[in-house]
């Protein structure tokens, strides 16, 4: 399923369904609409991420589920996605982000720094706990932020007992961002977050032992 903001037009959509049959696209108020809070809707208004929010909080309806950003890249040992075993824990599974990148108004304590989600790739096996998360956000002084949403979301993951996914096999590093090779693309590897420094990686073409290649 995608979710469109509206910038989407009918091309594009005839394209994506064309590229693959089963593609679902819905507009951010058929997917959010039903979960969104009246401050929920006005940092949708106003920011991007607010309006990631709206996706992030909608999960839990399509829970067991994987969100990912469209700046992630799956390599060929992403077919353990579709384990049974991948989905046995009841708990949320994430992207661990090595550059936390928090709203702290949002923030009680420094123990809740800790293990920081990054928003790009996140499983949701049930739905998560968001009533903490969406209680500090009614009460938060002042405007929300860039990253309030990847807060609330690291927030809901944690009473959630989420779990960090390994950071060797999904990677969220930008070491490579100068050099001309993907440095963490490879056969063991299930994805790669590619953050706007390094974006333009996403376009090599990755030769793997055994002749097999990603693009």
């Amino acid at each position: 399923m995608l979710v469109s903001d509206g910038s989407l037009g009918p091309e594009e959509r005839s394209l994506l369904r064309s590229l693959e049959p089963r593609v679902e696209i819905k507009s951010l108020e058929e997917f959010g609409g039903a979960t969104a809070t009246e401050a929920m809707g006005r940092y949708a208004s106003s920011q991007p991420m607010g309006r990631k929010l709206l996706v992030m909080r909608a999960l839990d309806s399509l829970a067991p589920v994987i969100y990912a950003d469209s700046d992630i890249l799956c390599f060929p040992a992403a077919s353990e996605l579709a384990k049974p075993e991948f989905w046995d824990s009841a708990q949320p599974s994430y992207l661990l982000d090595p550059y936390p990148s928090l709203d702290l108004r949002l923030v009680e304590k420094d123990s809740e720094k800790l293990q920081p989600v990054n928003g790009g790739f996140v499983v949701v096996r049930r739905p998560l706990d968001w009533s903490e998360p969406m209680r500090r956000f009614e009460a938060l002084p002042g405007d929300p932020a860039f990253f309030s949403e990847q807060t609330l979301l690291h927030l809901a993951i944690r009473f959630s007992g989420g779990t960090p996914l390994d950071p060797t096999r999904y990677v969220l590093r930008n070491e490579d961002q100068w050099a001309a090779r993907d440095w963490f693309a490879g056969p063991e590897v299930v994805l790669r977050h590619y953050i706007s420094s390094l974006r333009h990686k996403m376009w090599l073409r990755v030769s793997f032992r055994g002749g097999s290649s990603v693009a």
